[in-house]
């Protein structure tokens, strides 16, 4: 029996899962109220605070953090770098809002662009590792596009599922990576059930946030390395723009992780911005409920036009676990 050093927890209701299952959401709980956490053990000990026992100096970019991602360590990761982005002052930014220190995190140095790149990256990864050959999501753009380079660079096959406003140049990006583009009509919530059922009626993995934990784990690598890049000057707040939430939400568990083996003392406060025309979560916070409405989002901001937000729940654990 191979023991890894990693299980998932649902987030309702504590259950465990063997990550060998292939299970991506609670069975008892179901999707959206059943999204999994990924827990690694030792992250409490003591004996393995600090940096050394978790950072692999050997490992470049976001893969120094292996120890804390859902894959095993003899599973071969792609050469092309992806994280360790720097942090830089912008001090206009600093003027107009008043604000002492506002630092940018540069996640654009990513091979697509994107900090999607984390989660895409690990997410073939652990496709490869469970015996997959073909990975599908649903996407306005940048989800996508990530997918569709990683796959490519992994000689894998990716399906990506578009609303109808989808951008022209999207396209063309998923077209240069070879991904097979399947142009739904509605916005981005029908596209991701559309994708969902494409990925259990064919057998492909599903990238989608919300359904497969390993997604968050990869993004909240951006967190790890602002709490190394700025341990002993750590911010009072970070600010991340929500549209299904998974970005919000990984923060929140990478700054958690981090406290845990005694990185920093204590979790910044973190901020969640919604467009107006797509406000799911910050009705939720406002009015105190513990489940938000999905809505008919209307919206320019493509990136974040999501009505139905998949991983809420995790989002709304951020903001309200980060104070």
């Amino acid at each position: 029996m191979v023991i890894l050093p990693h299980v998932f927890q649902c987030i309702s209701c504590q259950r465990q899962f063997d990550p060998l299952d292939h299970i991506f959401t609670c069975p008892d709980c179901g999707p959206v109220i059943g999204t999994l956490d990924v827990l690694y053990h030792g992250v409490e000990d003591e004996s393995y605070h600090g940096f050394d026992h978790w950072v692999m100096p050997d490992q470049t970019g976001h893969w120094r953090y292996r120890k804390l991602l859902p894959i095993p360590l003899d599973i071969e990761v792609p050469p092309i770098p992806v994280g360790g982005t720097p942090l830089f002052r912008s001090p206009r930014l600093e003027q107009r809002l008043g604000c002492k220190e506002i630092f940018l995190k540069e996640d654009t140095r990513n091979p697509s662009a994107s900090l999607k790149d984390r989660a895409s990256s690990v997410a073939v990864c652990h496709a490869k590792w469970h015996g997959y050959d073909d990975l599908t999501t649903a996407s306005t753009g940048n989800a996508g596009i990530t997918l569709a380079f990683w796959a490519a660079a992994c000689e894998m096959k990716s399906h990506v599922f578009v609303p109808e406003r989808v951008t022209e140049t999207a396209l063309v990006m998923l077209g240069v990576f070879g991904a097979n583009i399947y142009r739904v009509q509605g916005n981005y919530d029908q596209a991701f059930d559309q994708c969902t059922r494409a990925a259990a009626k064919f057998g492909w993995y599903s990238r989608n946030t919300g359904t497969n934990p390993v997604l968050g784990e990869g993004k909240k690598t951006v967190a790890l390395e602002i709490a190394e890049q700025l341990a002993n000057h750590l911010p009072d707040a970070v600010i991340a723009p929500v549209g299904d939430g998974c970005i919000f939400g990984a923060l929140w568990k990478g700054f958690s992780d981090a406290k845990k083996m005694g990185w920093i003392p204590q979790i910044p406060r973190l901020y969640g911005i919604q467009a107006q025309g797509a406000v799911p979560l910050v009705n939720a916070f406002e009015n105190n409920n513990d489940m938000f409405q999905p809505m008919e989002p209307n919206t320019i901001a493509d990136s974040i036009a999501v009505g139905n937000p998949r991983d809420g729940m995790k989002a709304l654990r951020a903001a309200r676990l980060s104070n």
